[in-house]
């Protein structure tokens, strides 16, 4: 029954756009000159090659679609506005898709850019354009809501997932004024300059947001790096590995209460899983240790702060996202009444990331796996927070967290738990048996070499996927395709 009503949404929305090219269709179709024939093709190539360099980075997708549609739709009307954004918005990947995902792909883009050119060509003749811009512009956004609402839910209810609606509906609006800006933009460089004014303005465009996108994904690089280089030094030790990850995805939840833009966010997910790299400096004695500390060792492990952000401050310079990262690992074991470490930082005088990290390591402390205790339960956990909100933690950011607790049923689904514990315990077991081959054992050795090369493949490619991302892409991005 779910089945039928997803691929009912999905047809159903493939047959509205051929819906609307018939109906635009009968009311005539005017055959392009052979210079505007000319024009439809370059295009059509501007729109395919938008599709296949449209990055889909932490900021939303860059996308420059419905300003290409403006020029199309006031020179060449709603129908061929409609087939040339339907044809230029194909992905190649989208042809290992099912056919149903395919048919409402291509009927979300046709009646988006159909409608919007309707807006645009009949708009009221006492409107400025300073007015109809807009108004095309946000009825390519509303439709294009409409159209993936429906098949958003249906998506939901067949795979019983929950989607943040709002989010998604969020990211839209906000390149509402963007795109409205370009689309005046080309609407204007094609009026003046033809096609090759619109390329132009397409190309710097593109070049531009290649180089910002690139400081990004350079960030990202070096996150990466980063984290590849914890995951074998802490291969030993799965439940610390489990930990940093439960951290990360706890404080995710935190900042985006507070408004995270997606691209600060992805940077702070990423710099999260680093608030603990000052202890690949601490012996393992003290470490691994499962008794008390002494006080001579808590004092050492008091210093693993300062010794995280010593480490990272030639990695991450950059002045966007290097003072988050330092914050996080130097300020989170700072207490709300300034008794914390390592500096005595009291209040809002702690930058706001590391009372979120702080909050959700205690609470992956009370309630995550550890070898020489029980892990509290939910409840009693909470009354531990509330208990030392305004000492040690933030009061404000302890009752966010809370509420998230309360009210999103997500987390016992996603935060990491057992089975990421159980790919961790592998790949420590994988890492000992290489260390302990003897001679006699060279087939079990080798065996176990070739799993570690796979693992230590999977972690570089990780790494230095972002590198790659921004040298592809910024080549993309200056060469028509």
């Amino acid at each position: 029954m779910r089945a039928r009503v997803l691929a009912l949404a999905l047809w159903g929305t493939g047959l509205v756009g051929l819906g609307y090219l018939l109906w635009a269709a009968a009311r005539g179709i005017s055959v392009p000159a052979p210079g505007t024939l000319v024009d439809a093709l370059i295009f059509l190539v501007l729109l395919l090659h938008d599709s296949a360099t449209g990055v889909s980075s932490t900021s939303g997708v860059f996308s420059l679609m419905f300003p290409l549609v403006c020029p199309i739709a006031a020179h060449l009307g709603p129908f061929w506005s409609a087939v040339l954004t339907g044809l230029g918005s194909i992905r190649r990947e989208e042809f290992s898709y099912p056919l149903m995902y395919f048919a409402r792909n291509r009927g979300a883009f046709v009646l988006s850019a159909g409608l919007a050119a309707l807006t645009l060509q009949y708009a009221p003749a006492y409107l400025p354009m300073t007015a109809v811009f807009p108004l095309a512009s946000a009825t390519y956004m509303v439709v294009n809501v409409g159209v993936w609402l429906p098949a958003a839910i249906a998506k939901s209810y067949a795979n019983r997932r929950d989607i943040n609606y709002a989010a998604h509906v969020l990211e839209l609006v906000r390149t509402f004024i963007p795109s409205t800006a370009f689309a005046a933009l080309f609407y204007y460089l094609y009026g003046y300059f033809g096609v090759w004014g619109v390329l132009a303005g397409y190309v710097t465009l593109t070049a531009i947001h290649s180089w910002v996108l690139s400081g990004h994904l350079d960030v990202t690089y070096r996150l990466n790096l980063v984290k590849a280089l914890l995951r074998a030094a802490h291969a030993k030790d799965p439940l610390l590995m489990l930990h940093l990850e439960r951290v990360a995805y706890f404080s995710r939840k935190l900042a985006r209460q507070y408004g995270y833009s997606r691209l600060k966010l992805h940077i702070f997910d990423e710099a999260c899983y680093l608030h603990d790299i000052g202890k690949l400096e601490i012996t393992d004695s003290i470490l691994l240790s499962t008794s008390k500390l002494t006080p001579e060792q808590y004092e050492v492990m008091r210093t693993h702060p300062t010794r995280g952000a010593q480490f990272l401050q030639d990695l991450f310079s950059d002045q966007r996202y290097g003072p988050m990262i330092r914050n996080i690992v130097l300020y989170h074991h700072e207490h709300y009444d300034g008794s914390g470490y390592p500096e005595g930082l009291a209040g809002d005088k702690i930058p706001l990331e590391a009372r979120i990290v702080a909050v959700a390591d205690a609470w992956d402390a009370m309630t995550g796996q550890r070898p020489y205790r029980t892990p509290l339960d939910k409840q009693s956990a909470i009354g531990e927070l509330r208990r030392n909100a305004g000492t040690q933690f933030d009061p404000r950011v302890v009752e966010t967290f809370i509420n998230i607790l309360n009210n999103d049923h997500t987390i016992d689904r996603e935060a990491p738990g057992p089975k990421t514990l159980e790919e961790h315990k592998a790949a420590a077991e994988l890492t000992a048996g290489l260390r302990e081959a003897a001679p006699s054992g060279v087939v079990a050795a080798e065996n176990n070499r070739a799993h570690l090369q796979g693992l230590r493949k999977r972690w570089i490619e990780e790494a230095f996927r972002g590198r790659w991302a921004a040298v592809a892409y910024a080549l993309r991005s200056l060469l028509l395709p």
